[in-house]
C-alpha cells in the first residue's frame, strides 16, 4: 500500500512539472574537477581545494568529500 501511494505521489509531482532527484553539477565545476584529476591530484586534495575556495556542492552544501568528487568523475 505504501509503495502504491508513493508511486502515485511521484506521478502527480511529475505531471505538475516538479523536478525530482538530485540537482545536476555545474558543468564548469565538473570540468575543473576533471582537470585537477588529470593533473594527478588525489580525490581528497581536490575536495580540500574546493572547500578552501568556498565552492558550493551540487546540493548547495559547503563541504566537498572525496566521495562527491568520485561521483563527479564517473559522470
Amino acid at each position: 500500500m505504501i509503495g502504491l501511494r508513493t508511486k502515485e505521489a511521484l506521478a502527480t509531482k511529475k505531471a505538475q512539472g516538479v523536478k525530482m532527484g538530485r540537482r545536476p553539477m555545474d558543468p564548469a565545476v565538473k570540468a575543473r574537477i576533471h582537470e585537477m584529476r588529470r593533473s594527478l591530484m588525489t580525490l581528497a586534495r581536490i575536495a580540500a581545494v574546493l572547500n578552501e575556495e568556498g565552492v558550493p556542492t551540487p546540493q548547495g552544501g559547503a563541504c566537498w568529500r572525496d566521495s562527491t568528487i568520485r561521483v563527479a568523475l564517473a559522470q
